[in-house]
């Protein structure tokens, strides 16, 4: 079985406060992209990862592995799964591609291991890897909430073009740093996101400018190349910059594409980034895999 895992951002985030288990309480209005890592799934003895990005060759670090090992453990199984993963995701850039893999590892192995787990089901075993990993076993446009786990979805409105710019950074143990970094006065009500949740549930279209991110304070005081980066975006005239997740990539709606390609190549000559054109993903595609399995 072949598969796509998208890539997402946050078209808003809040941090409302923070729970007595340490957990964040989230206010967020979630969207995938077509920016996407491809998977493979192939019924084997026993469970093995193998990808083309070396950062990823420890299999007990991998999301997909610990996804297909907790899958097999909480339901007693005796099957294994050969995948494999051709990444096009930035590694720990905010953009959630760690968790996508596991969503998909969860949906395809549901189907090859002939599992017939609701997605319900699917999100709590999910949950126990990744706050961000049942949003992704349905994608699209959803009001995501709690730590997470709280989703309702969304109709997907009309978007402009995405321009994703990721810096080539080593930040280790990035989200728990940056997530540090929050106090109370970052805490905000959660009214950004029902304004834009409202908005997208009326059909209106949704200006840039309701677009925010509790990050895009946090992450350039932190890391002096993000901050650098906006420099670099706004002397090119670009207003509407965010930060994807916790960082450290940035998205920048842009309304055409031919734009979104000059400034592309304007930012790649002049920074050390690597930069990707995208745009939104109506919801998960898992009709659309091909089973080779």
């Amino acid at each position: 079985m072949k598969a796509l895992s998208p890539s997402k951002i946050n078209l808003t985030l809040e941090i409302l406060g923070i729970k007595e288990n340490q957990y964040h309480e989230i206010s967020s209005i979630m969207q995938t992209l077509d920016l996407s890592d491809e998977m493979s799934f192939n019924l084997s003895s026993d469970i093995s990862v193998t990808t083309d990005n070396e950062m990823l060759s420890n299999e007990e670090n991998n999301l997909s592995y610990k996804a297909a090992k907790i899958l097999k453990q909480s339901l007693q199984l005796d099957k294994g799964v050969q995948i494999s993963i051709k990444k096009k995701i930035p590694i720990a850039a905010g953009l959630g591609g760690g968790s996508s893999n596991a969503a998909t590892t969860l949906i395809c192995l549901n189907k090859i291991w002939d599992l017939n787990l609701s997605i319900d089901e699917l999100s709590k075993i999910g949950s126990e890897l990744g706050s961000d990993i049942p949003f992704f076993l349905t994608g699209g446009t959803a009001f995501v909430s709690g730590q997470g786990e709280k989703i309702r979805k969304l109709p997907m409105p009309e978007y402009p073009w995405f321009l994703i710019i990721s810096p080539n950074l080593n930040l280790k143990d990035k989200t728990a740093q940056l997530y540090k970094m929050v106090d109370s006065s970052h805490y905000t009500s959660g009214a950004l996101t029902r304004k834009l949740d409202a908005r997208i549930r009326g059909g209106g279209d949704i200006p840039p400018q309701f677009f925010f991110n509790v990050f895009d304070e946090i992450a350039p005081s932190a890391f002096a190349e993000i901050a650098q980066i906006i420099y670099e975006l706004r002397s090119i005239g670009l207003r509407e910059i965010h930060i994807c997740g916790s960082g450290p990539a940035l998205f920048c709606p842009i309304e055409r594409k031919e734009m979104a390609t000059a400034i592309k190549l304007m930012i790649e000559r002049k920074l050390n980034v690597s930069t990707f054109i995208t745009t939104a993903l109506e919801r998960y595609q898992g009709s659309q895999h091909d089973n080779n399995s």
